[in-house]
């Protein structure tokens, strides 16, 4: 050992340093190696002779001199070890790891790292003066996760990602992974912390933190768990938690260790724990969400997509069961509401009954007064998962979290909740936000709150073993006298005119703007067509049909017909349970207004006509007038022109008795359509005007809009372009500033015949295109068959009649599908056009033929003539009888 000391000393730096351009010769590399591997020879001597100090100045010169050696850097870290300066060791290993990779792109190779897992897994031979152990044990605590585990690819990515961002020169990297019981996140983490065992060799911490239960483990009693388990010595523990959680940092200092704090209550509880500085990595789970945990990775764990739900089901119970049955397998998943827990629990039933289908357990779970005891199986359980969350809420939140999942609908706003509560928007603010933050509801981005399915159920049973069914119950109907007071005030001032019940309800002074009481409505529609259904059918019933009779203006206006139908369907039959003869009359109109905005004018027609005579029955003079109207609109638009002009008429005399000015309006307008209609422009510009007149006196803004969108219609016809340009641009702008879907569409329709008739053909078909996918969305297939033929003219006149023919067929077929014989008609005549372009008289002569005679038949003299001119093309003999010309 002396010798190769004393040949040691005779170098004195690199060899040749002095001659720049020898310095990379092979020759010089080759002496600078040799005195490397001479100094890990005399190390290696000193280690094995007891003397581990004595190499160290020189390992250490020579490593400033080649800081990538790794052979070097091995050596040198054992003789730190072997002297007691760990701490000086491990710190080695992390420069030189940072340097690899940070210059060449690569991690350590095996050598130092096995020398480093030698260092730390050494066990302490005793312990310092300080308490401390010589060498430091590495503990592995987390628990395995499951065998069977699905899925979350992007969550594991994102965590991965983070973790190995974890460097000695920065802030520790701590994630925080937040979601609602039973949602996965335990495993989640457990996942993470198997996948990453070798990117932390100094091992991993774990404690469950019991933070959703009762007892919470406090900080000082997790912080002892841990410093016992690195090796502290129970006696010299710290009883104080800031000293414990010093000493923690100072104990994970220099070193790679993965720390698991799982479920977590609060950030409070999880500060003290976090490490200093360096590479380690902090995994958080909890069922709130650590918004206030400095510097955290916050990841919300949502619920299983339906594949991966039928996957985990599948890895349970196994593929072929599960396999058999795939629309039963994605039942499942869906009555489970896709949580992790419930797809366990269900799975482990399958497993467990041999005999049973995948349906029959869906069956078994369908009764969501059961489904709750279904999911359940051995000590693991839905409802008790739960428990823990619910036990620890306020009272205050634990009242909010009861009776507001009785509420109808999906989801609520903040003021539906404070009126169902009967308590101050600001506290119940309060109570829904820590209840968000939990995850026990979810805050929607539009402001509103959500339960989840299980979630719903486990809070409703809550309700009933705290309040009683009563108060459930009572939330409910504070929440319907609510709706309706908002809804009679909205419609109020937005449908000032329109017929319906004396509703009697106290005015809250709510919205300060249409714009504010629109909104409103739009907001909360779906909710009020639930709350429309949870009265009809648990009472109380009245609160149905009068908030149901209420929106009939806001749904004419928005064109929804599907929901609005469901309202009136409930409505109708809360009414007639009651024996009430005016709320059933309200209801009849209602319905028959619904099914009229869905093209069913035969089922509209039988409605107006029931309610008509209720309406009389009981002296309802209003409704009395307005059916009348309905009545002749229907007859109108299914081509009976005769009965059509006798109830327009006796609407107009109802309606000056009882001095209804609305209907009166309305009648003008529909009586002016139907001379358009029949040819008798003139007549029909006198009315159309009239109406017009009454809406301006009014302010009704939407009415003359309607008016002047009609009167664009009949001046169109009559050649007048400018005329019927402004009137046209003007309803639509109207239309597109309010939201009336219905009434822009018959819009767009005539602008884009005028825009044909102009030969702006681009501008015609553009316009007809989106009139026709508005009306497709509002589900009116009567409209829908009108824009289907003005596409196809639109089309024909840009050239394409092989194109426009294919619309013209589908436009005709429908309007016949729907009883709409001027539609038919018109699209039949056009078709004949398109048919003749193609170079096929016969066949343009056959659709002429056609559209001629339903145009006679139903009094349409402006179509019959345009039938005779394509006759007179294809057929020139045919004398065009009975034509007469379009004018004013």
């Amino acid at each position: 050992m002396s010798q190769i000391e004393e040949a040691l000393d005779l170098w004195y730096g690199d060899p040749l340093a002095d001659l720049t351009d020898l310095r990379h010769h092979p020759l010089t590399i080759s002496l600078a190696e040799e005195w490397i591997a001479a100094t890990l020879t005399y190390a290696g001597i000193a280690d094995a002779v007891g003397a581990p100090a004595r190499p160290l100045p020189r390992l250490r010169a020579l490593a400033a001199r080649h800081p990538l050696h790794e052979p070097l850097f091995s050596r040198l870290m054992t003789a730190l070890a072997a002297t007691g300066n760990q701490a000086a060791a491990l710190k080695t290993y992390e420069e030189i790891r940072h340097r690899l990779v940070r210059e060449l792109g690569v991690d350590p190779g095996p050598e130092l790292v096995r020398v480093r897992q030698r260092i730390l897994r050494q066990r302490p031979a005793g312990t310092g003066s300080d308490g401390l152990p010589t060498y430091l044990p590495v503990p592995f605590q987390a628990p395995a996760p499951p065998a069977d585990f699905i899925g979350r690819d992007a969550q594991l990515r994102r965590l991965i990602r983070a973790l190995g961002n974890a460097d000695a020169e920065m802030a520790v990297v701590v994630c925080a992974v937040a979601g609602v019981a039973g949602v996965g996140k335990t495993a989640l983490v457990m996942q993470v912390a198997q996948r990453q065992w070798r990117s932390f060799p100094d091992g991993q911490l774990y404690i469950d933190l019991q933070g959703s239960g009762r007892d919470p483990v406090e900080p000082i009693d997790a912080l002892t768990r841990f410093l016992r388990a690195l090796g502290m010595d129970d006696r010299r523990i710290p009883k104080q938690e800031a000293e414990c959680a010093a000493q923690l940092r100072s104990m994970l200092a220099g070193r790679r260790i993965l720390v698991i704090l799982d479920n977590a209550r609060d950030a409070a509880q999880v500060r003290p724990l976090l490490p200093g500085p360096g590479s380690c990595g902090v995994l958080v789970t909890s069922r709130q969400r650590l918004a206030d945990l400095a510097g955290a990775q916050l990841l919300d764990l949502d619920l299983f997509t339906t594949a991966e739900g039928v996957d985990l089901v599948s890895a349970i119970v196994g593929p072929d069961r599960i396999g058999g049955e795939p629309g039963a397998a994605r039942d499942l998943v869906a009555v489970c509401g896709r949580l992790p827990i419930a797809l366990r629990v269900a799975g482990a039933r399958l497993a467990g009954q041999p005999g049973w289908t995948v349906a029959d357990l869906v069956n078994r779970l369908t009764d969501e007064d059961r489904r709750l005891d279904e999911l359940r199986v051995g000590d693991v359980a839905v409802e008790a998962s739960l428990d823990l969350s619910y036990q620890d809420l306020s009272h205050r939140e634990a009242r909010a979290f009861r009776q507001l999942a009785g509420l109808p609908g999906r989801d609520f706003s903040l003021p539906a909740a404070a009126a169902a509560l009967a308590t101050e928007a600001t506290d119940v603010r309060a109570a829904l936000d820590n209840l968000a933050t939990r995850n026990l509801i979810e805050a929607t981005m539009s402001r509103r709150y959500r339960y989840h399915d299980l979630i719903r159920l486990y809070a409703g049973r809550r309700s009933v073993l705290a309040d009683g069914p009563a108060g459930s119950s009572a939330a409910v109907s504070r929440l319907l006298d609510w709706y309706l007071s908002q809804v009679a005030e909205a419609v109020g001032m937005l449908y000032p005119d329109m017929v319906r019940l004396p509703d009697g309800a106290p005015c809250t002074a709510t919205f300060d703007s249409t714009e504010s009481a629109l909104s409103w409505l739009d907001d909360e529609t779906p909710g009020l067509v639930a709350a429309v259904g949870h009265a009809a059918e648990h009472g109380p019933r009245e609160r149905a049909w009068q908030i149901a009779d209420q929106l009939r203006g806001h749904f004419f206006t928005r064109g929804t017909g599907p929901a609005w139908l469901s309202v009136a369907q409930a409505g109708l039959a809360a009414a007639r349970a009651a024996g009430d003869p005016q709320a059933v009359a309200a209801m009849r109109l209602t319905y028959g207004q619904a099914l009229w905005s869905t093209g069913r004018r035969d089922g509209a027609l039988a409605e107006y006509e029931l309610a008509l005579q209720l309406a009389e029955q009981v002296g309802w003079l209003s409704a009395t007038a307005y059916l009348l109207h309905n009545i002749g609109l229907v007859h109108s638009q299914v081509g009976r022109s005769g009965p059509a002009l006798e109830y327009y008429r006796r609407a107009l005399a109802a309606s000056r008795r009882a001095d209804l000015e609305y209907v009166r309006t309305v009648t003008l307008n529909d009586l002016g359509t139907l001379c358009w209609e029949l040819g008798r422009l003139d007549e029909a510009v006198t009315h159309l005007e009239a109406a017009l007149a009454l809406n301006q006196r009014a302010g009704n803004a939407q009415g003359e809009a309607v008016n002047r969108s009609n009167l664009g219609m009949v001046l169109r016809q009559m050649g007048e372009f400018a005329a019927a340009l402004d009137h046209l641009n003007h309803a639509r702008h109207t239309f597109e500033q309010t939201g009336v879907r219905q009434s822009e569409v018959g819009t767009l329709d005539e602008l884009s015949q005028l825009y044909a008739q102009l030969g702006e053909h681009a501008e015609a078909r553009a316009t007809a295109e989106r009139g026709l996918a508005l009306a497709r969305e509002g589900h009116d297939r009567r409209t829908e068959a009108a824009l289907l033929a003005t596409l196809g003219s639109a089309v024909l006149g840009s050239g394409s009649p092989t194109e426009a023919a294919e619309m013209l067929r589908a436009a005709y077929d429908l309007a016949r599908e729907v009883s709409y014989p001027y539609g038919a008609a018109a699209a039949v005549i056009v078709l004949a056009r398109a048919t003749l372009a193609t170079g096929d008289p016969a066949g343009a002569a056959g659709h002429a033929r056609t559209g001629l005679s339903i145009a006679r038949s139903g009094g349409y003299q402006s179509l019959v003539t345009e039938a005779l001119t394509v006759l007179s093309t294809t057929e020139p003999e045919v004398v065009a009888v009975g034509a007469e010309p379009a004018g004013r």
